[in-house]
């Protein structure tokens, strides 16, 4: 079965909890991982699809290779994403989809 990595900063938690129910796919979290006692790494590696979800703090986490954390977990890992990015080529050209999620407007 194909699955699908979601990444995202606690703060877009419900815009992209509301994304993955539109995918409907066999999609995983950090959350989820934890949850079922998988190896992030390894289970980031073995995904068909990384999407990653974008913004300003995900942009900030990444360019400054620091980690998001509630308590003991790592909820956003922005020094493995930035490893990845930067010396993953499979990653970026074939398997990254990256989505920035915006703040609407009433003219929207």
């Amino acid at each position: 079965m194909k699955s699908v990595i979601v990444l995202n900063t606690e703060s877009e938690g419900s815009e992209a909890h509301t994304l993955k129910n539109y995918l409907r796919g066999k999609m995983l979290t950090l959350a989820d991982l934890r949850a079922e006692d998988l190896d992030f790494e390894k289970q980031f590696h073995r995904s068909d699809c990384v999407l990653l979800i974008g913004s300003h703090q995900a942009s900030s986490l990444i360019q400054n290779k620091q980690q998001e954390t509630e308590g003991d977990y790592i909820t956003f890992d922005g020094k493995f994403i930035h490893e990845q990015l930067t010396k993953n080529k499979e990653l970026v050209r074939d398997k990254l989809v990256m989505v920035f999620l915006t703040e609407r407007n009433e003219s929207d």
